[in-house]
């Protein structure tokens, strides 16, 4: 192998010409031994003969890997590495080669200490002349104890040119409240020309920006994380709440009290940056504080009194603010030029285009803190602030000193992959040799955008409600992230009929998509999702575009399906998750981060789900979308989780905690994201809702004992447009279908619609007056907010039927605690052609008899009473000279408990409503 590579040729010429003295100061020749080259040099430094064996360009890599990257490598520095190396191995330019490696290494890049970057030379704040014209402003709290007066923040306003502070206590941090304040200090110092503050939502509100712009402010913002900019404002901070503290030591609750005094002690010291005391520099003179009654009340003096004229006094007073504001100026100049000299002044730069890594304070944990990315950086904004792209289409301001040029690792296609790790196997003390061929090392993926932050939590939340549900997530910050984990419960499975292949051609694919599939596969890879593959299976790519505009990359995977084996694991039914809610106060939603993508492919499955790309052939390592059998795996794995321990309903990866108690909630919550950790599942922080009192669940809105549809997905009904084909037609019944329940007569109202989607029709559809007075009875009613309740099983069940000469209605309700009953479920249908000649004792029993099939699972095991306006049923259960029919009905209802009431037709509304509508 060495004789073969071409970079240790003028080294094996070397052999036999003797030592030769490197500048290093050590005696080096090439000898050639048992057929190896090795470099052999005498170093002076300690009187040591080392033998360094040469390394050839495939197998440098190997070596780098063990003495950096190895689990006794420890990821140390280039120069550690190198003496690691140098005493055993030697290659030509073999130190640029280890500082390069070192350099380019992604741990090592990702967790280097952010003291150790160097930060961007500081930048002179403009000198502000006219007091009151900038103004920084913060927010300080929660402070514990709240106070006495309900207290437990502060809004802090300092201004720039005479470092003037003022405070105000608030008892919460709405934007109204923030606003409220602001106007209260500005009616003291008069409207200011410009307002600094950071990037907190009471300050970057459309309330807020609404308020600055009745009044004529301009609104600057710090960049993210990077709090320097209004640095006057966060240190004045820290000095109020160190004054505070102390004040209030005897009397903690009474801190709001203590606020004025210590302002009064700020305002009358000089600073150190102006030389005056804020006071001074705005009133043109010191305050009469207890320091100086104090001296008086000593030496029997007081300040004296000189009569002069007003003229002559407001012409004084001038002369003395403008040459106090002069030399309060150049002092700042003269602080600010010495602060700068602290600084390196080299400046930093980084070219649009260059990858960086972004440090954000996520993490409290020093030892997990780590750099994110990398990122690209779109443009540079000025000396400090750059754009950079976090992930496809959002774009985010950072400082330069939160970024960290990115080094990446140019590596050598075709090179055998060596493992040089070692580990402590526990129970094992055999010692296997292994195909390095065959050992896959393992990687982290690291395109992670979301985390802990980015969970929702109710704006109805009391501060101290927040705090303690954010603290259970917290706990559980490791599981929270936009990356799919990996489940040890369960494994999918693809069983079909031994022998049996399926290969189906690729579709022909445009140019200009496979860019899309490009991009699709590389993200896979990176989390490994797929691997290549040598399968004989494969699976077509269909490119599918969604309603936005892009394309969603897909596997088509129906030839595979056909040939499937059923799995007859059930799927969760959602009118039992909805009946199961029924008296539950909080929620919180949470849903698994590509939820499919948690679940392994089995080992021996992988290769059946093979798939032809641009770049080559690929199979999934996790469970992918489009399988048959994949719904069931998800359901057979969430069983396994057992989740209704944590007072949580489920259907596939949406999963609701409902609890009527807020201390049961956290801790149902905290049960959850425990039991979803241990078994390797992460959670999406952005689609956390947490802590609301009714919830979005399932395209409906549940909470509050009742049900409703979501008004998003309503007005998508509302404005769709008149259909023009048979399949425009279907997708609206569709469509509306979904919320049925709420809409008595669905059956009956839709029907003309129903009717232009039959084979005797047109495509092109005849769009009839009919037609469009049943579309708009149906936006008529879901635009009204229809509601109904959510069952009650402590409470008897009512069922009201009613029969028409076209149609059967029903509604199952519910009494409340006053005995007024209120609707739980809607349904209704049209007769067939024969029932229309059913008599109407006939049709008001079917009427009966579909009505308690219908609620089947509501009614059946406990008593129920049936209300209707047709007295003979009544007598339906006792009569004995019925006709067949009548009496095949009365023997299927034998098995069910019930009480028939006769009331007036005026009071059964629903359900003659429900049968007459088809008229």
């Amino acid at each position: 192998m060495q004789m073969d590579d071409k970079t240790l040729h003028d080294l094996f010429e070397k052999v036999g010409q003797g030592k030769s003295e490197e500048s290093s100061g050590c005696v080096v020749s090439f000898v050639v031994r048992d057929q190896l080259l090795y470099r052999k040099y005498y170093s002076k430094v300690n009187d040591e003969v080392v033998w360094q064996l040469v390394v050839p360009e495939r197998l440098r890599e190997s070596v780098l890997i063990t003495a950096h990257d190895g689990l006794f490598g420890g990821h140390l520095g280039a120069n550690s590495t190198f003496k690691r190396v140098s005493a055993f191995f030697f290659w030509p330019g073999y130190r640029q080669s280890i500082k390069d490696y070192c350099r380019s290494c992604d741990i090592c890049q990702k967790t280097f200490p952010k003291g150790r970057v160097p930060s961007a030379p500081l930048q002179p704040l403009p000198v502000i002349e006219v007091p009151f014209s900038r103004v920084c402003i913060d927010l300080i709290g929660p402070i514990k104890p709240v106070s006495a007066r309900g207290h437990q923040y502060a809004l802090v306003l300092v201004d720039v040119a005479t470092r003037y502070p003022e405070a105000v206590p608030l008892k919460s941090t709405t934007t109204e409240v923030v606003a409220e304040a602001l106007l209260g200090i500005f009616t003291r110092t008069g409207l200011p020309d410009e307002v600094l503050s950071d990037l907190g939502t009471q300050f970057t509100s459309d309330v807020m920006r609404e308020v600055m712009r009745l009044i004529s402010v301009s609104q600057l913002h710090t960049t993210p994380y990077h709090p320097q900019t209004n640095g006057l404002c966060e240190r004045f901070n820290g000095t109020l709440k160190s004054m505070v503290k102390k004040l209030m030591a005897d009397r903690p609750k009474d801190w709001d009290r203590y606020l004025p005094f210590a302002l009064f002690a700020y305002r009358e010291i000089p600073q150190e940056s102006t030389g005056y005391s804020p006071f001074e520099l705005l009133y043109g003179r010191n305050p009469k504080g207890p320091s100086e009654l104090l001296y008086h009340a000593w030496t029997d003096s007081s300040r004296e009194n000189q009569q002069v004229p007003v003229s002559q006094y407001v012409q004084d007073l001038k002369e003395v603010l403008a040459d106090s504001v002069s030399r309060a100026q150049k002092a700042v100049q003269n602080v600010s030029k010495k602060n700068r000299s602290y600084r390196s002044q080299k400046p930093r730069m980084i070219l649009a285009g260059k990858k960086v890594l972004v440090l954000l304070p996520t993490e409290k944990n020093k030892m997990i803190l780590r750099w994110r990315g990398p990122f690209q950086v779109i443009k540079r904004l000025n000396q400090c602030d750059y754009v950079v792209e976090i992930s496809p289409g959002i774009e985010k301001v950072y400082h330069v000193n939160l970024l960290r040029e990115y080094v990446s690792r140019n590596e050598d296609v075709g090179q055998n992959p060596v493992v040089a790790s070692l580990g402590v196997i526990s129970g094992s003390s055999a010692v296997e040799e292994v195909d390095i061929q065959k050992v896959k090392l393992q990687s982290v993926p690291t395109v992670q955008t979301e985390n802990v932050d980015d969970v929702v939590y109710s704006p109805d939340l009391s501060m101290q409600a927040k705090q303690k549900v954010q603290a259970v997530f917290q706990k559980h910050q490791d599981k929270m992230t936009d990356l799919p984990g990996t489940c040890d419960l369960v494994q999918h499975m693809v069983r079909i009929p031994e022998g049996a292949v399926v290969n189906v051609k690729q579709y022909p694919l445009p140019f200009e998509s496979q860019k899309v599939v490009e991009e699709e596969v590389k993200k896979m890879l990176d989390l490994e999702v797929i691997e290549p593959s040598i399968s004989p299976f494969s699976s077509p790519i269909v490119l599918v575009k969604k309603k936005d505009g892009s394309t969603r990359f897909c596997i088509d995977f129906r030839h595979l399906n056909k040939i499937t084996e059923f799995d007859a694991e059930p799927i969760p039914d959602p009118e039992v998750l909805f009946a199961s809610l029924r008296g539950r106060q909080h929620f919180t939603k949470i849903d698994l981060a590509k939820g499919y993508w948690q679940i392994p492919m089995a080992e021996s499955d992988r290769a059946k789900t093979a798939f032809r790309t641009p770049q080559g052939l690929y199979q999934f390592k996790k469970m992918p979308f489009g399988m048959s059998t994949a719904p069931s795996t998800f359901a057979r794995m969430m069983k396994m989780l057992d989740l209704d321990r944590f007072k949580s309903v489920h259907f596939f990866d949406d999963v609701l905690v409902a609890t009527e108690d807020w201390c049961e909630h956290l801790e149902a919550l905290n049960g959850l994201l425990t039991e979803l950790g241990k078994h390797g599942l992460t959670v999406r922080p952005s689609k956390v809702e947490a802590g609301f009192d009714s919830i979005e669940f399932l395209g409906h809105i549940v909470g509050e004992g009742s049900m409703r549809p979501v008004p998003s997905k309503v007005s998508k009904i509302l404005n769709v447009s008149v259909p023009t084909t048979k399949k425009q037609v279907r997708s609206l019944v569709g469509l509306i279908s979904f919320y049925r329940r709420y809409v008595p007569s669905f059956a009956s109202i839709v029907s003309p619609l129903v009717e232009l989607t039959k084979k005797n029709q047109p495509n092109k559809v005849r769009w009839s007056k009919e037609c469009q007075m049943a579309f708009d009875r149906v936006k008529e009613i879901l635009s009204s907010e229809p509601l109904v309740r959510l069952p009650d099983f402590s409470r008897l069940f009512t069922v009201r039927s009613d029969a028409s000469s076209t149609g059967i209605g029903a509604a199952l309700m519910q009494p409340d605690d006053d005995g007024v009953l209120h609707p739980v479920l809607y349904a209704s249908r049209k007769l067939l052609e024969r029932e229309t000649r059913y008599s109407t004792v006939e049709r008001e029993c079917l009427a009966l008899v579909w009505a308690v099939d219908k609620f089947h699972r509501y009614l059946f095991g406990s008593h129920f009473f049936v209300e209707t306006d047709h007295r003979p049923l009544t007598y339906l259960r006792q009569s004995k000279t019925a006709n067949g029919r009548l009496l095949r009905w009365a023997l299927s209802l034998q098995e069910y408990s019930f009480t028939v009431v006769p009331i007036p037709g005026v009071r059964n509304f629903e359900a003659d409503v429900l049968s007459r509508l088809t008229k």
